[in-house]
């Protein structure tokens, strides 16, 4: 058994590299409107889901080689750890940039806000990827294709952390869910190298540093194109560019 089994990945990611993003950032912990406080941490989300991402590559690389062991529950655990905090990060941004003061998307829905975005039927409640659509339309802006591989992609993620978090063994009559999982992430990303039998797919091969890596990159690619024609937030949005470029840098 390897050394590094249970051993946290060498090099963490340096505070600075924190720092860095909360510069480029330039937003303020928290902002207030009408009586309520609203934190920004939809980039905090990503950042999480990249630490994730991070830990559990280094983990797969050190123990690649290795006999299955405990370190495998560290992987798991930062696998679906990112899977919840990026999608997270999607939910979170979009409800943002809607309650943000002075915003253009807040201000779209007029004197009847509260009710419009906060009502049993309103914005709020509805699904992420609907909140986008609505986004786009109250801006005067086309739909992001949902046939595109961006849109795709977000529809999958919010599936994999639905069924994390509604988890259902295989042996569970209704597991129809896994086989359509199953069906769309063979070719998305490397499944772990680590299980190779019967075992559930979404529960233990999803846990893979390739669905991590797939996890984030997915969310960026899908903001970019949602800002590519919404280009609602430059400043809000400069902390998610700073981090894809560290993804792609690292």
């Amino acid at each position: 058994m390897s050394s590094t089994q249970g051993e946290p990945p060498p090099n963490p990611p340096s505070p600075l590299i924190i720092a860095d993003i909360k510069a480029e950032m330039k937003f303020s912990a928290g902002m207030t409107f009408a009586g309520r406080a609203i934190a920004n941490f939809s980039c905090q989300h990503l950042m999480a889901a990249a630490t994730f991402r991070d830990h559990a590559t280094a983990l797969e690389d050190a123990n690649r080689d290795q006999p299955f062991g405990p370190f495998y529950n560290q992987i798991r655990s930062s696998v679906s750890g990112c899977i919840m905090s990026a999608t997270a990060s999607l939910e979170g941004l979009i409800n943002e940039l809607f309650l943000a003061e002075g915003s253009r998307l807040r201000e779209a829905l007029g004197s009847d806000f509260e009710c419009r975005f906060w009502g049993s039927k309103g914005i709020e409640s509805k699904p992420i990827l609907a909140k986008y659509e609505r986004a786009l339309e109250l801006l005067g802006e086309a739909r992001i294709d949902r046939n595109s591989i961006d849109y795709q992609n977000m529809d999958w993620l919010i599936g994999l952390r639905n069924a994390l978090v509604h988890f259902k063994p295989i042996w569970d009559v209704e597991h129809q869910r896994n086989m359509d999982l199953r069906e769309t992430f063979m070719d998305r990303f490397a499944l772990s190298p680590f299980m190779h039998g019967n075992e559930d797919f979404v529960a233990s091969k999803c846990m893979s540093a390739g669905c991590a890596k797939w996890a984030v990159q997915s969310v960026l690619s899908f903001l970019r194109a949602f800002d590519g024609c919404a280009g609602i937030d430059a400043g809000k949005m400069a902390g998610f560019w700073f981090l894809e470029r560290s993804s792609r840098d690292g």
